[in-house]
């Protein structure tokens, strides 16, 4: 019994390495891919009047949150189904006719810089920690072949979080597929670490 819990505390220490240096070589990507490629900004397109835009937001949103134009269906208290009908058609019509808007307002300003790029790297270690317990997992693998594992992994998960946002709030194209190209070279990257530091089967029974 103390062997296999010595084992399995070494096992996620493996992991847990493996996935402060994969999360730290995401960070590194994620930095050059948006300070460095032009790619990332590129997809970012301008108001033609910035302030008006802004004194319009903090006028119409009172609290920091997630906006939809139009916005949600409202029925009144006591609604019938017909009302309800009605109301969901017209918005269903406004939708059709646009202009359309999802937007993320935040009032006061973003986060300090330093405080952000901790929470990336800690997001990227989670991450990277929840792909090596994957890894882990495997067996037979070639060091290439658990390499493409995390990149697969990285791929699926961009897949899953932007194409539903492509389709459902239509999320241009461009920017859909640089975020998943984004993830997939980085995932590449990080999964060059994570694959050479876990070799499959890292955690006993």
């Amino acid at each position: 019994m103390h062997d296999m819990k010595t084992r399995w505390e070494n096992s996620m220490t493996t992991i847990f390495l493996g996935a402060l240096l994969a999360g730290a070589i995401f960070f590194l990507w994620s930095a050059i891919s948006w300070m460095a490629l032009p790619w990332q900004r590129a997809q970012y397109k301008s108001f033609a009047d910035e302030d008006a835009v802004a004194k319009m937001i903090a006028s119409q949103s009172p609290q920091s949150g997630m906006y939809g134009l139009p916005a949600e269906p409202k029925y009144p208290p006591g609604a019938t189904k017909e009302q309800r009908d009605k109301v969901d058609t017209a918005v269903w019509e406004r939708l059709q006719k646009g202009p359309t808007v999802t937007a993320i307002v935040k009032q006061g300003g973003i986060p300090s810089f330093p405080q952000m790029l901790i929470v990336a790297f800690i997001t990227y270690a989670a991450v990277a920690f929840l792909f090596g317990w994957m890894l882990a997992q495997t067996s037979g693998l070639s060091y290439l072949e658990r390499v493409a594992f995390v990149t697969i992994a990285g791929i699926a998960a961009g897949i899953v979080c932007r194409l539903p946002d492509w389709n459902w709030h239509q999320y241009p194209t461009g920017y859909t597929v640089v975020q998943i190209a984004n993830l997939a070279i980085g995932w590449c990257l990080a999964g060059l670490a994570l694959a050479w530091i876990i070799r499959g089967h890292v955690v006993q029974n």
